[in-house]
């Protein structure tokens, strides 16, 4: 990948290699994309592509001054990583057509965000110790009761049946049969699953519905929940169906498998993981302001002082 290439050419080869990757039949680059979701979780899909495909291992990414703020500096010589960030547009805030069913038209990007910017990942940092994140936010046990009880208001209705033995059964588009005594982190990947449908299918008509396709965007929604909430998560064969319609339509189902995977997990968790981050930041600043128009150390986004 060419340092000289624009954030835009950049996210475009990686969806490119996702995509080559996904058409064989290999899902290991895609659940590694789909980890660093569940860890870079503030940011957009299209970013999370270029900081996995530039520094697969980032945990917290922020800008060189954002840094500052925090009390961190850049460790001399870093090479910044590039993405895209907000910039004035006549615009809406998602800019692509509506397509079919109301989602958004698979076009592969999101044209409101042009201006590179670049952001340095916490491990090339040094300073004040930021507050320390709990690893798994929360009991599993507690976790799976909050997640059944937002599933409910969502509308899906949960029974415990003995007839359903290993797996869940759907027995309608509303209601799922669960066996009796399953482990707690079966448990709350049934259920990550079956709200991802709920939030990702449910306006569709059967008729709309490619079955391969709604189940893949459901599993890797569940997948990056359960990695948010530091539970394990197998990776699923069904991935590779993300790929059936061509890398334009890939890109859709990666917006949407990030939006409903972070609408899930911000329902579930409490504030505590978003309190502990904002507690590190002055008090003026705002996710909203991360990415402000204040000019990086270097055009380059390599840091030489």
């Amino acid at each position: 990948m060419s340092n000289k290439q624009s954030p835009r050419a950049m996210a475009e080869d990686a969806l490119d290699r996702l995509s080559d990757d996904l058409r064989t039949g290999r899902i290991e680059m895609l659940t590694g994309y789909l980890s660093a979701m569940a860890r870079l979780d503030s940011h957009s899909w299209n970013n999370v592509l270029l900081i996995h495909a530039q520094r697969p291992t980032a945990t917290r990414v922020e800008t060189y001054h954002a840094w500052r703020d925090l009390g961190r500096f850049v460790n001399k010589g870093e090479k910044g990583i590039a993405i895209e960030a907000p910039s004035e547009s006549r615009h809406s805030s998602d800019s692509r057509r509506a397509g079919p069913n109301g989602r958004p038209h698979p076009d592969k990007f999101p044209e409101t965000q042009r201006r590179s910017a670049y952001v340095f990942d916490v491990e090339q940092t040094h300073g004040k110790p930021l507050s320390r994140l709990p690893t798994t936010p929360g009991d599993p046990q507690t976790l799976a009761a909050k997640l059944k009880a937002i599933a409910i208001e969502h509308g899906v209705a949960w029974l415990y049946d003995d007839a359903a033995r290993q797996h869940a059964v759907v027995s309608s588009r509303h209601e799922i049969r669960l066996p009796s005594n399953p482990s707690t982190e079966a448990e709350l990947l049934i259920i990550a699953h079956q709200l991802a449908h709920q939030l990702l299918h449910q306006r569709l008509a059967p008729s709309e519905l490619h079955y391969v396709m709604v189940e893949a965007e459901a599993e890797a929604t569940a997948f990056v929940v359960m990695r948010r909430l530091g539970l394990p998560s197998p990776a699923a064969g069904d991935f590779v169906a993300l790929y059936e319609e061509g890398s334009a339509a890939l890109a859709d189902s990666l917006a949407v498998i990030h939006d409903a995977s972070r609408q899930i997990s911000n329902e579930l968790l409490s504030r505590e993981r978003t309190a502990l981050m904002d507690s590190d930041r002055a008090p003026s600043e705002t996710r909203e302001t991360r990415f402000s128009a204040r000019p990086d150390p270097s055009d380059s986004g390599s840091l030489e002082r």
